[in-house]
């Protein structure tokens, strides 16, 4: 059977014919159904048979009619988690650009901490969240998956699941002008680990030796991630003009290894929670040996036993569980 996601449109459509004067309050078991149906899917899903009209679909769990189209829709309409009579001007020192959301927001950060403690790993990275409506804190990020949407800060756990997450809401005017916005967000945000011995990983766009010396010092956080050669305090000529693939070059200073290994280019690691010497494991991805023309033959998938410094394999293996 054909099926349709349900665009904003069409739910706009779809409400103009609702009759709201024939619907009581909402009891507790259609409210139940519908949080239900909305944590377990990413979008409303409509079957787009002749029962289109008559009843809501849920695909997950084998779930079959819900509730009533009308009672979801209804619920949909009219869901409201602020007060606008109490809506602060934009020009307001205090204006919250997340307003419209705070409360809820904050209780899910609030609910992430009080039901799970985060294993030793942790990985700190930003994701976008889809959306193409007008909006002024809009991203545009070319190198992501999804490149239009809302920017979110998240520190995951090794699992995968979220701890802790903030939505950028634009240049704050009241942050530390004395250190990088960047620097600013992830000192702010590892403030619900701190003291506990956590060992965080994030990419070149936060890393930085400054970075990683404070949250040590003050959080007692070890941190390792890709860096930007061109950070300030990064040893400069780390690495030859010219590296052959597998080549090393490696400097330690106060508890702080800096790296450079060259795979298909050359890759720049920074860590405080590894060993200077050059330690090396097996990569236990799937590699295929090719043929001279290029073609791989079923019978030549082998693994092969390669190898790469046990500073990127870590960065890897937890950084890929930020989804």
């Amino acid at each position: 059977m054909p099926r349709k996601f349900l665009t904003q449109i069409e739910i706009e459509n779809l409400m103009k014919d609702l009759d709201e004067e024939n619907f009581d309050d909402s009891d507790s078991e259609y409210e139940d159904e519908f949080e239900n149906s909305i944590f377990e899917n990413n979008e409303v899903d409509l079957d787009v048979s002749a029962n289109l009209m008559r009843k809501l679909k849920a695909y997950s769990h084998g779930k079959r009619e819900v509730m009533p189209r009308d009672r979801f829709l209804m619920i949909l309409k009219f869901l409201h988690f602020s007060d606008n009579s109490l809506k602060e001007s934009r020009d307001s020192p205090t204006y919250d650009r997340l307003w419209k959301i705070r409360k809820i927001f904050d209780n899910f950060n609030r609910t992430f901490k009080e039901v799970y403690d985060p294993t030793e790993n942790v990985s700190f990275d930003e994701v976008i969240i889809k959306f193409k409506g007008r909006i002024h804190f809009k991203q545009y990020i070319p190198k992501k998956r999804k490149q239009w949407g809302l920017k979110m800060y998240k520190i995951a756990d090794a699992t995968g699941y979220t701890y802790d997450m903030r939505v950028y809401l634009g240049k704050d005017k009241k942050e530390n002008l004395s250190t990088s916005a960047t620097y600013n967000v992830v000192n702010a945000m590892t403030d619900c680990i701190k003291g506990k011995g956590h060992k965080v990983f994030m990419d070149s766009f936060f890393s930085s030796p400054e970075l990683y010396r404070d949250l040590l010092k003050e959080k007692k956080i070890n941190s390792c991630g890709t860096v930007r050669p061109n950070r300030k305090h990064f040893p400069k000529n780390l690495a030859p003009c010219k590296m052959k693939q597998g080549d090393l070059a490696v400097k330690f200073c106060n508890g702080m290894t800096a790296m450079c290994w060259k795979d298909k280019r050359q890759v720049y690691m920074l860590t405080n929670m590894h060993s200077p010497r050059n330690e090396f494991i097996i990569d236990e991805r799937k590699r295929f040996k090719k043929k001279i023309d290029g073609d791989v033959s079923e019978s030549e998938k082998d693994r092969l036993s390669t190898t790469k410094p046990k500073i990127v394999a870590d960065y890897n293996k937890h950084m890929d569980m930020l989804i």
